[in-house]
């Protein structure tokens, strides 16, 4: 297994003080959807405060930049354990979701503006003096099952793929269908499942291009799901060759905004 290490940006953060870019599909996106997300580190002794902050002041303006038919979503997630895995540790996942890259670029221009003449109360209520901005990647929802919904808790699985179209067509022909029947017929404790795709940054040292997540409403699930008896699953055959698992890291929901 490859040690995942996430690389650095500097880029300001969206919608909590300043905008990056990253998606995880922890936030269940359809095909022509974009994620933004940001990979923050908070220090102990500032946590507290990061929660509060994003919780009330930004996640307000998220709430306004729904509302107004500019963002769908948006999230922030902590971490569960592995915070010292890699020298890049992040403790807390900022998840933005758009329609499409058009409603990226109107977010992207109109926060610019603003950030020319913050107010007051975005001085105040900036995260970034609490925390560091890890990584920040932007990815586009391949598939979903029909019915999923964001759960207490995210299994994110990251993996660096070889073959993207065998890879793709497995997630979304064979594991699809399979794990959205046993959902309907509530025969997992699985509540949502998507996969999607790095768009941006690109090249060889990145260590990850795809994601997939499975969301469940109780921790325990969420680190080990119960397999069901009696249930054959598909055909893996060729699976493994298509990428490599970096690997499987855990999210508790704090709070959305939809």
């Amino acid at each position: 297994m490859r040690k995942l290490k996430l690389r650095g940006s500097n880029t300001p953060t969206l919608l909590s003080g300043l905008f990056v870019l990253f998606f995880l599909t922890m936030s269940l996106p359809s095909s022509a959807q974009i994620a933004a997300i940001d990979f923050r580190s908070v220090p102990e002794e500032n946590i507290a405060e990061f929660v509060q902050r994003e919780t009330t002041y930004w996640a307000e303006r998220a709430k306004e930049a729904v509302k107004e038919g500019r963002l769908l979503s948006w999230r922030l997630w902590r971490r569960v354990g592995g915070m010292n895995m890699d020298e890049n540790s992040y403790n807390f996942v900022i998840v933005n979701l758009f329609a499409d890259k058009v409603a990226l670029d109107k977010m992207y221009t109109a926060y610019t503006a603003a950030m020319a003449s913050p107010s007051q109360a975005a001085k105040e209520n900036d995260t970034h003096q609490l925390s560091t901005s890890v990584s920040s990647f932007v990815m586009q929802g391949r598939a979903f099952a029909e019915g999923s919904k964001t759960g207490k808790f995210a299994r994110i699985n990251f993996a660096k793929v070889s073959d993207m179209e065998k890879y793709l067509a497995f997630e979304t022909e064979t594991w699809k269908p399979f794990i959205e029947d046993l959902m309907k017929k509530k025969k997992v404790s699985c509540v949502g499942w998507s996969v999607a795709t790095l768009l941006s940054p690109g090249g060889t040292t990145v260590p990850f291009n795809a994601i997939s997540s499975d969301h469940f409403d109780t921790l325990g699930e969420a680190i080990q799901p119960t397999v069901p008896e009696g249930i054959k699953g598909p055909d893996f055959s060729g699976y493994a060759e298509t990428n490599e698992r970096v690997m499987i890291q855990t999210l508790a929901l704090v709070k959305e905004v939809n």
